[in-house]
């Protein structure tokens, strides 16, 4: 982090917000690691000392996510979706929609707040019952959490594109073991 002041006509030409293009003048070379890096963009925004939350940030991000859900190979159409928007270290989250999805696809298409008032990446909580349902329970709630970006959301005009694919919610999360209750094997 570079502490400073961004100063219209002085540091910078143009806009004073993310995802918008900056005309500056640099001296120097930028090195990470010691490795030589040209043609690299440089984002400027005024943050606090953590570095957290900034004077200037994406208002709102477009997202497209698309995907099937299954339970062990099978269609699997009741669940509920939560989006959040997160810090890339994934410490913080805001809750951002919460629907119920119906249908195999899972389907989101359309733009989301930024509530978070910092750059963001994406979650999303698919809330389902699978495990309850192989084993015949009706009280056995999981959640299977995915992270479709690795880095931070697209802003302004560009679209945050991801196609799930097959979305298994039973890896990892349900027991291959049979279930015993307190009478036996069911």
């Amino acid at each position: 982090m570079i502490k400073g002041r961004i100063r219209p006509g002085i540091n910078y030409i143009g806009s004073h917000c993310y995802g918008v293009e900056y005309t500056m003048v640099v001296t120097g070379e930028l090195f990470c690691n010691g490795t030589r890096y040209n043609n690299s963009k440089i984002a400027i925004k005024e943050c606090d000392e953590s570095g957290t939350a900034c004077d200037c940030y994406c208002e709102e991000y477009k997202v497209y996510l698309t995907g099937n859900i299954y339970c062990r190979s099978n269609p699997y159409t009741r669940a509920t979706i939560d989006i959040y928007l997160c810090s890339l270290p994934r410490l913080s989250c805001t809750k951002i929609s919460h629907t119920n999805k119906v249908g195999l696809t899972l389907f989101y298409s359309g733009y989301l707040s930024n509530e978070r008032k910092s750059d963001s990446t994406l979650r999303i909580d698919i809330n389902h019952n699978c495990c309850g349902q192989i084993r015949g329970i009706k009280f056995y709630p999981n959640t299977k959490i995915l992270y479709p970006f690795e880095n931070y959301l697209k802003c302004g005009n560009e679209w945050n594109f991801k196609d799930l694919g097959q979305i298994e919610l039973s890896d990892n999360h349900c027991s291959s073991k049979d279930f015993v209750g307190p009478f036996g094997k069911k």
